[in-house]
C-alpha cells in the first residue's frame, strides 16, 4: 500500500513500525515524494497494517494509507 504524509522517515523507521503485522517483502521511499510503500508478503497482513496504522504518527508525521 501508499503511504503519505512521510518526511523524514528511512526505510528502516517504516520496517520497524510494520513489521509487527508480518512478514514485509519490500519497502520503497522515492526521494523528495514525501509518500512510501510497504509490500507485504500475505493481503491479509496488508490488511491488518491498513486498519492498524492508518491515521497514526510516524515520527512527527500522521500517516495516511492506501
Amino acid at each position: 500500500f501508499l503511504l503519505e504524509g512521510l518526511t523524514p522517515v528511512t526505510d528502516e523507521d517504516l520496517r520497524r513500525q510494520f513489521s509487527k503485522f508480518g512478514k514485509i517483502v519490500s519497502v520503497k521511499i522515492p526521494v523528495g515524494k514525501g509518500c512510501g510503500f510497504v509490500q507485504f508478503a500475505t493481503k491479509s497482513n496488508a490488511e491488518e497494517a491498513l486498519q492498524g496504522m492508518n491515521g497514526t504518527t510516524i515520527g512527527k508525521n500522521t500517516i495516511h494509507l492506501s
